[in-house]
């Protein structure tokens, strides 16, 4: 059996989500943190609940001159 998109009824099964976002950057170590939390609500066939994420970047390169 081929699933079409045509398949797919989207009143079927949805969430919705709300949520709050933060970055810091640490110039000595070059790094970058963020952190997202999202609320999960209305949720029809599917689970419900939070997401958080963390994300750290390490800067490469500076494009500013070194002075």
């Amino acid at each position: 059996m081929i699933m079409q998109a045509s398949d797919i009824d989207p009143a079927k099964d949805h969430i919705y989500a709300v949520g709050a976002e933060g970055s810091v950057y640490v110039p000595q170590a070059r790094m970058l943190f963020d952190l997202r939390w999202l609320g999960e609500m209305g949720a029809r066939n599917r689970f419900q609940g939070n997401t958080f994420m963390l994300t750290m970047a390490y800067t490469i390169k500076s494009f500013r001159k070194a002075e």
